[in-house]
Formats: structure tokens, sequence, C-alpha cells
């Protein structure tokens, strides 16, 4: 069985030609010959299923704390409803510059340009990072007017 058999390739994509990418952009709604809607269909929801867990995981999360804390009165439910905005803002933040620094590496690798590749993930690590310690910085600072913001106390 050759490398480029039908049953080693895995992915919609994988059947294009080199070069073929190209027509495939410049011309939507045309597919090659071997390639169906199904296929494309597949491709994205295998390709989304870890995006899917994470939010999952990222929302269950948040229920555990709520279950964790709801014995202790509505207080401590307020305290940690008003504590999860903020973090879900910064969450959010920091997983668009994720997904966007993985279409940049993908398409980079595509192209075989790996050198550009590792200098989109080392320059987005180093900007979740400095992300990260600044608004940990400026929560600390302004926690708690970020909490009388939010309505927490007057």
């Amino acid at each position: 069985m050759e490398k480029n058999s039908v049953y080693t390739k895995k992915f919609a994509l994988d059947f294009v030609e080199n070069g073929e990418e190209a027509l495939l952009i410049q011309k939507p709604g045309l597919l090659p010959e071997n390639i169906n809607y199904f296929m494309l269909i597949k491709d994205v929801l295998v390709l989304s299923i870890p995006a899917l867990i994470e939010l999952g995981l990222t929302q269950l999360t948040s229920m555990v704390d709520l279950m964790m804390v709801g014995k202790l009165g509505t207080w401590a439910l307020s305290a940690v409803g008003l504590a999860t905005h903020p973090r879900l803002l910064l969450m959010m933040t920091v997983t668009s510059l994720n997904y966007g620094t993985t279409a940049l590496i993908a398409r980079y690798k595509g192209a075989g340009m790996y050198e550009r590749a590792n200098r989109v993930m080392h320059q987005a690590l180093r900007v979740t990072v400095l992300l990260s310690v600044v608004s940990s910085v400026i929560g600390y600072l302004f926690a708690e007017d970020m909490i009388r913001l939010m309505g927490g106390y007057k």
C-alpha cells in the first residue's frame, strides 16, 4: 500500500494536492472531486472537540466552586460569583490569544516555515505571561474597586 493511499489519509485537506489550497480559497463553494462536505464537517468536529471539552471543564470548575461554598451562606455564593466574572474575562482574553496563535502556527507549519512558527509560539508565550502578570497586579491593586463596580458593596 503506497503512502498516499486513501486509507492513510485522515482529513479532507489530506486529499488536496500541493498548490490546490489556493484554488479552495479563491473559488469558495468548489471542492476537489475527492472531497465532499461531510468530510469537511467531520474535520471541523474532530478539530473542535478539544475546545468544547476545555470550555466544558471551565464551566464545571465554576459550578464546583459554587457547590463547595454553597453551604456557607449567601454571602459566600455572592463572593464566588463576583470573583468569577473578572477571571472569566481574563480567560477569554488568553483563550483568544491561544486560538489565534494556534491558527498562525498551523499556517506556518503547513507552509514549511518552522522557524516562523517557533517565533510565533515564543512571542505568544511572552505576551500571555506578560498579560497574566499585568492583570494580576492590576487585579490585586484594584480588587476592592472592581467588586464595588460590580455591586458587591457600597
